[in-house]
């Protein structure tokens, strides 16, 4: 990914790094302008109710980020009035009131949000998963009533939150 990034404007100044959490070079800690998570959080969340998965990602997103940095987070937005239990992460979607909690907990500031990512026609359930809207359309074969249906939704409803970390 980084390679493709950076074929695709080979005379600019900015540069992209991709590795799995744990595993982040030495030498990038504190010099990070901004991270981005995009729909990857709930599945952080989900991993481990405890909560303890999440405060480690979120400890090393903040080592790496420079003071001032921006830390940017896209996901899945759960109705505000869905239930706990639906809405940690196993279906896909969260609340944005739990994953503002949750990174202003590890110490940033919400800076803004935006609905560009926002689909009104995404109206999930408690019997639904995000995977039942494209690209996934994990819909029954067959059933191409609730296929056309999942497709005019479109893809899922989604939060878009802009934090920063403290000078």
């Amino acid at each position: 990914w980084p390679k493709e990034q950076a074929s695709k404007n080979p005379d600019s100044p900015v540069t992209f790094a991709a590795f799995a959490f744990a595993n982040a070079p030495d030498d990038l800690a504190g010099t990070v302008d901004a991270v981005m998570m995009i729909r990857e959080l709930h599945n952080i969340m989900v991993a481990d109710p405890s909560g303890a998965l999440a405060r480690t990602v979120l400890s090393e997103v903040s080592a790496l980020l420079r003071p001032g940095g921006v830390f940017a987070v896209i996901d899945h937005r759960a109705p505000e009035t869905a239930s706990a239990k639906w809405s940690d992460g196993a279906n896909g979607y969260v609340k944005q009131s739990d994953v503002i909690a949750l990174v202003e907990a590890a110490g940033f500031t919400l800076e803004a949000s935006s609905e560009i990512n926002a689909n009104p026609k995404d109206q999930p359930t408690q019997q639904d998963a995000v995977w039942r809207l494209p690209p996934s359309l994990d819909v029954p074969e067959g059933n191409t009533a609730l296929r056309e249906a999942m497709i005019a939704i479109g893809e899922s409803d989604r939060m878009t939150l802009k934090f920063r970390k403290p000078s």
